[in-house]
């Protein structure tokens, strides 16, 4: 989910059509047709979860142990942080399972105006089994050319249907520059206006992971709409996410 106040005003002269790694990025993606992944129905990345509220399912998250979920600050401020779906299908219940959440907390320099930190850690009411964690990656560079978002989120750039199934895309990541208005440190941007490929309402807090020789790696968490006058839709013109890395001593903390 992506609410409209969670846009800032990005100073003229950068678009990602200009940036030089993002066109490298995503010429390779582009030709690379294994990787044209956009909106497919995925069963593997099975740490990625749906949350809800006491009534609603409306963000997605990621399993970092047996009972401790990362998932989007702005998702857990709007009350979305009761109960967390482990499958493929919400409207397939029987074949997942539910958990209740026992706490919530919000990063401690997140709030609702101002867009960075945007992350926040459930703790389950119990375990898990058989969970197996994914390594998270210690940093995204630039020739990791891509990261995959996986998410439940709505499958149409209107961001009106599709909720619920469990899909990924493959994205091209742009530069780590600020003048996108993101926070360099801990934040990057990935895809681009009319891609057609992204992020929708229901993938915020979602994973978005890095592939290199020995598989995949946690990366990122699904966080808002690429800042500024670029996203002009509700999804489809690229994201910011939250790097898992600069946080884990503050994760670490409030998992014992």
């Amino acid at each position: 989910m992506r609410p409209a106040q969670h846009v800032v005003v990005q100073p003229a002269g950068m678009t990602v059509d200009a940036d030089l790694v993002y066109l490298d990025n995503a010429q390779w993606v582009v030709n690379d047709e294994s990787r044209i992944t956009g909106g497919q129905l995925t069963q593997s990345f099975p740490n990625c979860v749906a949350i809800a509220s006491r009534t609603k399912w409306k963000c997605s998250g990621v399993l970092i142990d047996a009972r401790t979920v990362l998932t989007a600050a702005h998702c857990v401020a709007r009350g979305i942080d009761r109960q967390v779906f482990v499958g493929n299908d919400l409207h397939r219940p029987q074949d997942g399972l539910v958990v209740q959440v026992s706490s919530a907390t919000v990063h401690p320099a997140y709030s609702l105006s101002h867009t960075a930190h945007d992350l926040a850690v459930l703790r389950l009411a119990k375990a898990v089994r058989g969970h197996v964690p994914d390594p998270v990656a210690a940093e995204v560079k630039q020739e990791n050319v891509a990261v995959r978002a996986v998410g439940f989120g709505a499958d149409t750039t209107d961001g009106q249907s599709g909720f619920g199934k469990k899909r990924y895309a493959d994205l091209p990541l742009a530069d780590r520059d600020p003048r996108y208005g993101i926070d360099v440190e801990t934040e990057f941007v990935a895809g681009r206006p009319h891609l057609d490929r992204d992020s929708c309402p229901g993938d915020s807090g979602g994973p978005a992971y890095i592939q290199n020789d020995s598989g995949w790696s946690l990366a990122g968490i699904t966080s808002r709409a690429t800042p500024g006058t670029y996203a002009s839709r509700e999804c489809g013109d690229g994201g910011v996410y939250t790097l898992v890395y600069p946080y884990l001593d503050w994760i670490g903390s409030l998992q014992s």
